[in-house]
């Protein structure tokens, strides 16, 4: 039948050109192939194929008009959240990546879609390379980060623009800028850039 997959052959059988910008309109099918009505820019035709792959998304009009079936929560009132977090290395398989939760009896692999009863989790590792740059070569913010040095490097580096107020920058995992300091003594900059460090490293060691 037709409406069976059997995805070993279609990734043997000689591919045909991809056409965008076409919807399909109805599909039929029989024993020997299926039938489309396909609605394009310069008209309306009917085609036949031997097989209708439903690869046009999660509101895939081809998954639904087949009765493929999409486990999980989809819907127009779907919201993204994303958020920097510190997962525990005991949660993590040092070799894989994976994000192992035992109590749920879960293993989630980074950088993919892990489709859950709720939604779908995505993660990923930042790269290393984050750290404070200490713009003067003796800024008393690079003792602020003494707690943090097994996360946290301190880099010496001239700025480009010698006008520049700060004496040194604290740049997150991302490689985005986390804040900058002008070094003013006290306990407001000390405090400021412990909790700049808690949020983007954790607590101190």
């Amino acid at each position: 039948m037709a409406s069976h997959w059997n995805c070993a052959t279609c990734a043997t059988t000689p591919c045909t050109p991809s056409r965008s910008r076409k919807r399909i309109s109805s599909r039929y099918w029989d024993d020997d192939a299926v039938t489309l009505d396909i609605r394009a820019p310069q008209g309306a035709y009917r085609t036949r194929t031997r097989y209708l792959v439903g690869a046009d998304g999660g509101h895939s009009t081809v998954r639904k008009q087949t009765g493929i079936a999409f486990p999980g929560t989809t819907d127009d009132s779907f919201a993204s959240r994303a958020g920097h977090v510190i997962i525990p290395d005991a949660l993590l398989d040092p070799a894989t990546g994976e994000l192992n939760l035992p109590e749920l009896d879960l293993h989630l692999s980074p950088y993919a879609h892990n489709r859950l009863p709720n939604g779908v989790l995505s993660f990923a590792m930042m790269q290393p390379g984050s750290g404070l740059v200490d713009l003067t070569g003796h800024s008393a913010s690079a003792e602020a980060v003494d707690g943090w040095r097994d996360r946290v490097d301190v880099i010496t580096a001239r700025a480009a623009d010698r006008h520049l107020s700060a004496s040194a920058v604290l740049v997150r995992p991302d490689g985005y800028l986390a804040g900058a300091t002008d070094d003013t003594p006290g306990e407001p900059m000390l405090h400021d850039m412990h909790k700049a460090l808690a949020s983007w490293f954790g607590a101190a060691a």
